[in-house]
């Protein structure tokens, strides 16, 4: 378990209730025909990174996205410094939900899967959303299964404010 935030600020030992801990590592989500067109596919802006590792991925994707722009005679950049600004958001987004759901809804998910498991239209909208804006986390340990990504639902609609240029390639 981390001592500090990603700030650097130390955590002064405070654990979740009855030892839960959250190993889920979340990422900011991005179109699988981006990831393809761009040809990047690691997880990006993982929860378990530290600043300099998001400053160093949100360089390398905006000289990607940048590459193709370019190829392709546009002129409708993305800045790597706001790449980076959206990740270190990510992440402060991230680690308060999480807190949250752990101490004031540690049950969220079990209720929320009860819910999806009976309305077939949220398991295509969920199918849909792991199709379009899959998670390379998940692909790592083949887990293509709805629940897990309700997970990371809640960064559905931050993902796609936040890197719309992204999701728009």
């Amino acid at each position: 378990m981390a001592t500090h935030d990603i700030l650097g600020v130390p955590l002064l030992g405070i654990q979740p209730p009855s030892g839960r801990r959250d190993l889920i590592t979340r990422d900011f989500r991005i179109s699988v025909r981006t990831r393809t067109e761009i040809d990047f596919f690691p997880a990006l802006f993982p929860s378990d990174a530290d600043l300099g590792d998001l400053y160093k991925q949100a360089t390398e994707l905006a000289y990607l996205f940048n590459t193709k722009v370019k190829a392709k005679g546009g002129n409708d950049w993305i800045s790597s410094a706001k790449l980076h600004a959206s990740a270190v958001l990510h992440q402060l987004y991230q680690s308060v939900l999480s807190h949250y759901l752990s101490y004031s809804e540690p049950d969220f998910f079990a209720r929320l899967t009860t819910l999806v498991n009976k309305n077939h239209a949220a398991q295509e909208v969920l199918a849909f959303y792991m199709k379009e804006f899959p998670s390379p986390p998940s692909w790592s340990n083949k887990v293509y299964h709805w629940s897990i990504s309700t997970r990371n639902l809640s960064g559905v609609i931050s993902s796609i404010r936040l890197c719309r240029k992204i999701l728009l390639l």
